[in-house]
């Protein structure tokens, strides 16, 4: 089947389940901070679920731009939602990076079979943007490992049935001593904790902490060798940064698409709102910014098809300013709602807390504007751009050869 075909028949299925299932339980996530289990099965018996898991290894094989275009569609609706496809594809495709063939082939039909969920464990109290000072550590034991730490904010960590978890095995070796570690929820010695209350936005996606105390390991439980785990999570993060670009995406059209019913159903002044130049200008000003950000992802994900060496630069880029973009629209969103948009329950209010978030986890955009920079002002990026540019006299003799060499 073609590229289209197959991406129109993701966004069918989408937009199926959108229609039957989240969007009359998206506001009710939000307020009870729950997530049905209905929604998490659908996914799995549509394929939305393991999209990015090649079908060698009985997964949908979505490539990462139909990634985004299911994570945007689901987004408009309820991002919360959008977030179990988005870390389900950020520990699969950690897995892909980070394990040897072998346990590819033992792990992924499994988890594709069986309708597993995988949660990520990589942020702790010390370990947040400085992601290499992790200090949840692997020792030796025998045959196998002990692990022994604690994890932080882990999205959907109540309801996982298995654990990226990131280790070291000397927290002085930083980056170089990083592991990839796949652990059951039911091992002896986790300690999983209950959902945190009082998040800003994203409610409902059992973001909580776990303890690990002395939880014996196989030595199977390691993807790869000791040591590689810290590439293999930023190659991820590279993937997955584009596909919470197409999160805030559909975060920031949600916002217009309400904004605009409402600029057209609210009158004042004894005509729509709309219909005032003042709003017209942000409106306009709205769309044409979600509209930059959408070509921006879909542009990004095409080019990391090819595991580009930049990747980090591009992915890094989508993911700033497409968030940046979502909370910029859905605050201009409720300034049009008004008091309609102030209060909880109203959909706007909700997008405008989920945006927010957007801004701030997988790396905080601070952290997404030192890794474009650090691109950008690198010796290859800069010999690059400056083959690109003519000198002044290259520039003239190409341009201009006529007024050059001869008399006046």
């Amino acid at each position: 089947m073609p590229a289209d075909e197959i991406t129109a028949s993701l966004l069918e299925t989408t937009r199926t389940v959108v229609h039957d299932l989240i969007r009359r339980q998206a506001s009710k996530i939000d307020e009870t901070g729950e997530f049905p289990r209905e929604i998490f099965q659908a996914f799995w018996e549509t394929g939305l679920l393991n999209l990015n898991l090649p079908k060698e290894y009985g997964g949908t094989g979505a490539s990462l731009y139909q990634i985004c275009q299911v994570v945007e569609e689901i987004s408009r609706v309820s991002p919360a939602t959008a977030l179990l496809i988005i870390v389900q594809s950020l520990t699969i495709q950690t897995i892909l990076y980070a394990a040897t063939e072998e346990q590819r082939r033992a792990i992924l039909p499994a988890i594709a079979r069986e309708g597993k969920l995988i949660a990520f464990g990589l942020t702790e109290r010390s370990a947040g943007s400085d992601a290499a000072a992790i200090k949840t550590q692997v020792t030796p034991n025998g045959s196998g490992y002990l692990l022994n730490g604690n994890k932080n904010f882990v999205t959907f960590g109540t309801m996982a049935d298995k654990y990226i978890v990131f280790s070291t095995t000397d927290p002085s070796l930083r980056a170089k001593g990083i592991c990839v570690l796949l652990i059951d929820r039911n091992f002896p010695g986790i300690r999983v904790g209950p959902s945190l209350k009082g998040i800003l936005g994203m409610r409902g996606t059992g973001i909580n902490n776990i303890q690990f105390r002395n939880v014996p390991l196989e030595s199977s439980c390691l993807l790869g060798e000791e040591g590689t785990g810290f590439k293999a999570c930023m190659r991820a993060f590279d993937k997955s940064r584009v596909i919470i670009g197409a999160q805030a995406v559909g975060i920031a059209q949600g916002a217009l698409d309400h904004a605009l019913k409402h600029a057209q159903m609210r009158k004042q002044f004894g005509e729509p709102i709309g219909n005032l130049q003042s709003l017209q200008f942000m409106l306009a000003d709205m769309a044409t910014k979600v509209e930059a950000c959408r070509c921006l992802v879909a542009e990004t994900a095409r080019r990391l098809a090819s595991d580009p060496p930049d990747a980090g630069k591009y992915s890094s880029m989508a993911k700033m300013y497409a968030s940046d973009i979502a909370v910029t629209v859905a605050t201009d969103a409720m300034q049009i709602l008004g008091s309609y948009g102030c209060f909880q329950g109203s959909i706007v209010e909700r997008l405008y807390r989920d945006a927010k978030l957007t801004q701030i986890y997988e790396g905080t955009n601070q952290i997404q504007r030192l890794v474009i920079a650090r691109h950008l002002l690198s010796k290859k990026e800069v010999k690059k751009e400056a083959d690109r540019i003519p000198l002044p006299q290259e520039f003239l003799l190409h341009r201009v050869p006529s007024v050059i060499g001869k008399p006046r």
